[in-house]
């Protein structure tokens, strides 16, 4: 539920022109928060009971909530909220067969996630298999993903230009494609280097088309489109 939505509010909160930006800082966010939170987790975890962490876990969500209580929404509502849940389902997917430019991008964006989940899924057995079993080696490859996710966010963040949007993507398919080839290498370091630059490729792909999605639905369907797209992908 969190991330359609996330994806829905930008555009009501920000202008056009930087949603390439604003999409890379929050995708940056998101890598750094996979990387610092397990390891505060663990030292919440290994000093303080389980009450304590629990409480904490409620306030850091209060103040969270608090701080999107500020937010002010220049929003119409829904028009169709009060169609069924198949009708709406329905209404979507015509609608997302209607605009060309939405159904390129989710087609074109299914297809990435069905070649790229190999990655995540089966980096971990060649790494046990190849390079050894030891625990350091497979934190450090998911630190290497998310760190280069890091920095694919911010580069979007400072250059990133929704113009050239379709050639980003294009560009990180192509781009992910040739370093899933050094991924191959019997050289663990090598190995990393492909791991760290396929991570920052897929930031820039994803805040890209996430951009363009954002750009070309209208806004009373933008949940809606983002919600298939995690149901999808």
């Amino acid at each position: 539920i969190q991330t359609p939505a996330s994806n829905s509010i930008i555009p009501l909160i920000a202008p056009e022109d930087n949603y390439i930006q604003i999409n890379g800082i929050y995708n940056s966010f998101q890598s750094i928060i996979a990387i610092v939170s397990p390891a505060l987790s663990g030292v919440f975890l290994s000093y303080y009971p389980l009450e304590i962490v629990v409480m904490t876990d409620i306030i850091t969500a209060l103040i969270a909530m608090g701080i999107l209580s500020k937010l002010k929404f220049d929003f119409e509502g829904d028009k169709i909220s009060d169609k069924s849940y198949v009708k709406n389902v329905s209404i979507s997917w015509r609608y997302i067969n209607s605009n060309h430019i939405v159904n390129s991008l989710l087609r074109i964006y299914s297809l990435y996630f069905f070649l790229i989940v190999p990655i995540s899924l089966l980096s971990p057995i060649k790494i046990v298999r190849l390079f050894g079993d030891e625990v350091w080696r497979l934190s450090i490859s998911e630190i290497c993903m998310s760190m280069g996710s890091v920095l694919g966010g911010m580069i979007m963040a400072k250059y990133g230009k929704i113009t050239y949007g379709f050639k980003i993507i294009g560009g990180s398919f192509i781009a992910i494609g040739i370093f899933m080839f050094l991924m191959t290498s019997s050289c663990f370091k090598i190995f990393l280097g492909a791991i760290f630059t396929i991570g920052t490729f897929i930031s820039l792909s994803n805040s890209s088309t996430v951009s363009l999605l954002q750009i070309n639905t209208e806004k009373n369907f933008q949940g809606r489109v983002f919600g298939l797209v995690q149901i999808f992908i």
